[in-house]
This record gives structure tokens, sequence and C-alpha cells, in this order.
């Protein structure tokens, strides 16, 4: 097929269109192996496929250079059910010969389907179109559904700009030109005077007990703690409210309280629900051992939790610091945040599990729920007892399943392993009442460390508003 390319191309031809099912070439990339056309586009560079085994690995210039002297297109219908093959593409060409004789028409106008990546992006269908052009880029509502109710609209071409694969397109939903608020509740045992450091992309607006204490109407990048402001925390609960505007790309904030000085405050606690109608909210288990991480094959992913790579019994494990199992060290990890952000820890790895142990002090022997959430996967034992098993793919969420325990008086050990497949890996763990109170009399051997930047908020939005100006000022 490419000579034959290669030949019409010598003859003066320009561009083709394959109808049916004619091959593709495929080309390793990275990790990855894509169907690939560029191959017959670019008749004059050199492909390669070194190890024979069908799928090219190297493109290079050859005698020419590595750009398409040719544009390629397919048109085939055999995946289609609702038609004979046959007939669906004889159907499509007869439409478009009808267009071309003027028997049928559309209008002239083109849309521009920009997911949030390509935000910035300038696509130029104006140079087509003039002025009929429309552009849809509000990255939080560029979703597939919506995608396909535009396509219905009646467009003389449509331009969509997503990450894609040879099985169709993803789209993300971050948004652009739009804002959302934060809030939390901050409960300080004293009334005290406070600095409240602050991050943002792109722009900020907060307020502590109804009262502006920052703002700050600006584009640029998230960097930490760049906004620095004293603040007074009364004695008790305290409201903070943030609101973030976003003109495209990283979507980014943080906030945290220190003393003057710039140290963390050890003695502030944070709830995302209202204290007067919900109490004060158990906390999280923010220290633990992890040991890990074991790497696997990604078509294992369903065997990871049945696989033991501890080398004991991981039922009965309580681990010291700095102790080898499995060929790997148990390591201490502190986190600020109520979410154990194994991904981050482990520098984004995939394919494999992560074992997590705390230990807890009961002062008497009592029954309470255990609440987690996970990314992908976990098994949990308590006290030797497996007490959960979920062998899933998907996100976390937090308390996604509620278990119901009883802790011994004395010490408790608690082991989680985790599962991960691609992307977000991570948990959060809390011991509850029933009701959603903390469970009273409960110490842990690895005390936590004061809570840094503030990791649980409740989030509302997003609000989109193209006028950058009044984003941050519109209520």
């Amino acid at each position: 097929m490419k000579e034959w390319i290669k030949a019409q191309y010598r003859n003066g031809c320009t561009g083709f269109v394959f109808i049916g099912d004619i091959p593709a070439a495929w080309m390793k990339v990275s990790d990855s192996t894509f169907p690939c056309d560029l191959f017959y586009m670019d008749v004059d560079g050199e492909w390669s496929d070194k190890d024979g085994d069908g799928v090219y690995d190297s493109h290079t210039a050859g005698e020419g250079d590595m750009g398409p002297e040719v544009y390629v297109g397919r048109l085939y219908a055999s995946t289609l059910k609702y038609g004979r093959e046959e007939d669906l593409i004889n159907d499509y060409l007869r439409k478009i010969h009808e267009y071309r004789v003027g028997n049928l028409t559309q209008r002239w106008g083109g849309l521009e389907y920009i997911d949030e990546d390509w935000y910035s992006m300038d696509v130029h269908l104006d140079e087509i179109y003039d002025g009929n052009v429309t552009r849809y880029d509000y990255g939080y509502r560029t979703t597939a559904e919506d995608y396909l109710d535009k396509l219905c609209q009646g467009w003389h071409f449509v331009q969509v700009c997503a990450h894609s694969y040879p099985g169709g397109h993803y789209f993300g939903t971050r948004p652009t030109e739009a804002v959302c608020y934060t809030h939390v509740y901050v409960y300080s045992p004293c009334n005290r005077t406070a600095k409240l450091l602050v991050g943002c992309d792109d722009g900020v607006k907060i307020w502590l007990n109804g009262e502006e204490i920052l703002f700050k109407n600006r584009l640029g990048e998230w960097i930490p703690d760049q906004f620095k402001v004293t603040v007074n925390l009364r004695k008790g609960w305290n409201r903070l409210l943030c609101k973030i505007s976003q003109e495209g790309g990283k979507y980014q904030f943080s906030a945290r309280f220190t003393d003057e000085n710039l140290n963390p405050i050890k003695d502030l606690d944070y709830q995302v629900n209202n204290p007067e109608t919900h109490g004060r909210m158990p906390e999280f288990i923010r220290s633990w051992l992890l040991n890990g991480f074991y790497e696997d094959k990604p078509e294992r992913f369903y065997s990871y939790l049945n696989t033991n790579y501890l080398g004991v019994d991981e039922a009965t494990v309580q681990p010291e610091e700095g102790e080898y199992m499995g060929g790997k060290q148990w390591v201490r990890y502190d986190s600020g945040d109520p979410y154990i952000d194994l991904d981050r820890y482990y520098d984004g790895i995939d394919y494999g599990v992560t074992y997590a142990y705390t230990s807890i002090i009961s002062d008497r022997e009592q029954t309470c729920q255990l609440w987690l959430g996970y990314d992908d996967g976990m098994r949990a034992w308590l006290n030797g007892e497996e007490i959960l098993f979920d062998n899933r793919y998907g996100g976390f969420e937090v308390d996604m399943v509620k278990i119901n325990v009883t802790l011994h008086e004395g010490e408790n050990h608690l082991l989680l392993k985790v599962s991960e497949w691609m992307g977000a890996h991570g948990f959060a763990a809390r011991f509850a009442t029933p009701s959603g109170e903390p469970v009273d009399g409960l110490t842990y051997v690895l005390e936590p460390s004061p809570i840094t930047y503030i990791g649980t908020w409740l989030v509302n939005g997003v609000y989109e508003n193209p006028d950058i100006d009044s984003r941050l000022l519109v209520d």
C-alpha cells in the first residue's frame, strides 16, 4: 500500500481516502503502541521495525523529511450495526455528491469545541468561516455527552481539541473562566493572633468570620504561601471562606495557619460540617508506617490484593519503623493532610500495591466504625481479622466505606493494603461512632504531626464568568 501511494504521489496525487478496512501501520511511542497514518502520509521519510515484531519503532527523515507530503483519510463502516457496510458507504458517497452539485446544503459555519487542556489555543476557524464560528471552551462543561449534543446542531465543520486515543476522545472537566468557593470551620482553643498563608492559581478573595481579609485579583501560577495576612482567631469555631478565580490551565489553591513566627499551630482542628448542627467531627489518622511500592504487571490488577508481597502472614504483621519485609522497609509517613497521597510519595508510580500500618490505643473495649476512602481498591485487617476486601478500580471518595469494628482495651493493630492501577493512589481513614462523632479514649502510637495545609474543604461551584475583572467581585 505504501509503495502504491508513493507511485500515485509521483504522478501528482495530493491525498487519499481509504474506503473499508485498509491496514494501518502501528508505531511504538514510549511504552504504548498506536495506529499511525502518518506512515502513509510521509512518503519520503524512513520507518523501521528493528526487532521485526510488526510494529514500527523508529521514524527518521531518511532522504527527505518527517512531515506529511499527502493527506490520508479513512471511511469505513464495518463496526456499524444498523446497515450493510456497502450500503452505508454508498449512501455516504451519494450525500457527498448531492452536496457538491448543490442539492444538499449545510449552513456555513464552524464549531471550535475546546477541552480544558487546549483552552488557550487559537484554532483559527475564522480564517475559513469569518465570523460564523462558535467557540465552546468552558472547561467544566466540555463532556462527551455535551460534545455529542453539539455535533447534532448542524455545523459545516467541527474542530475538536481533546485528548484522544485509537478508540475515541477523552474529555476532562477542569474549570475555565470561572470561580469556585471553598469553606472550612477552624477550631482554636483560645483567642490568638495568627498568620494565614495562601497560594492560588489564579486570584483569590478570603473572608474570616464574615470579614474580608485578603483580595488578590490576578492571573498567575500557584506558589505556596505566596500571600501572608495577619488574622485574629477567636476561641472556639471560626469560619473561613475562600473564593478562587480561574482563567485556564492549572487550578490550584492552598491555605494554612501559622503562629506569628510562621511555625505550625499544633492545637487547631478543622472540619467541613457546621459544628452547631453536627458537633465535632472525628479526626483522620495522619501518621502511618508505609511499606511499598510493589510493582506488578498491569494485566494482573485484580490479583494484586490476593498476592502476598510481604512474605509473612499479612493479617498478623506488627511492624516496627525501619523493619524490612518483602525486601522493603517500613517507613514512617506523617501527613498534614487527611488524605494519604501515595501517588505523590512514590513519585507517580503505577500498577501495584502499598501497605500502611498504624497502632491504636483504646482506654477500654468498645465498638465503633472505621471510615475509609481509597483509590483504587483496598484490603484491611484489624487485630488479625480481615474487615474489608474491595477489589475495585475507581477513584477516591472520603468515608466511602463504613465498617463496624470492635477495639480491644489497649493496643490494636490496623493494616491496610491499597491497590493501584494508574493515576491517583491514596487513602484516608478515621474511627467514628455510627452517628459520626469522635470515638472517645483513642490515642495513636504514631502521634500525628500538626496539620500544615488545610486538607479538607467544602467546595461549591463552578460559576462561569468570562469577564476577568469582575469574577471575584460578583457574588
